[in-house]
């Protein structure tokens, strides 16, 4: 499929389901919540998966409720971003979380963050360790 923008910093190729099976849902929320916090970060984001369908969900592990899955309107999204530590992001990301520029979900993992539109919830081992500031 040929890739177009949908946002300023996001096209579809991001969107798509990274199996190659074609399935590109664009939630218009997701955007929005997205380019708010790339624009708080300050650097480009670097899209791991939005959409994902069913069975590319259960080969990756995916929970059967995924925000990532069509029957919940592709409304995730997990990234990193490129030259700034996964500690950093998750720091920016909780600070985020707690402003509601990140409206519904944050799971903050060693690879990156989750961020989803659903209810607002949040998870991931790195929630109860205490941030050490260097100076």
């Amino acid at each position: 499929m040929k890739a177009f923008k949908i946002s300023d910093n996001f096209s579809t190729v991001e969107f798509e389901c990274r199996c190659g099976c074609g399935l590109l849902m664009v939630n218009e929320e997701l955007v929005r919540m997205a380019e708010r916090v790339r624009r708080e970060i300050g650097l480009p984001m670097i899209v791991h998966c939005v959409c994902r369908c069913f069975p590319h969900n259960k080969k990756v592990g995916g929970s059967t409720n995924s925000q990532h899955l069509p029957k919940n309107e592709c409304r995730a999204m997990d990234f990193h971003v490129r030259g700034m530590s996964n500690r950093k992001l998750r720091k920016i990301a909780k600070k985020m979380w707690k402003q509601d520029i990140i409206t519904g979900g944050l799971g903050l993992y060693s690879w990156g963050i989750h961020i989803d539109v659903g209810r607002k919830r949040k998870w991931g081992r790195f929630w109860n360790r205490k941030v050490r500031h260097d100076g």
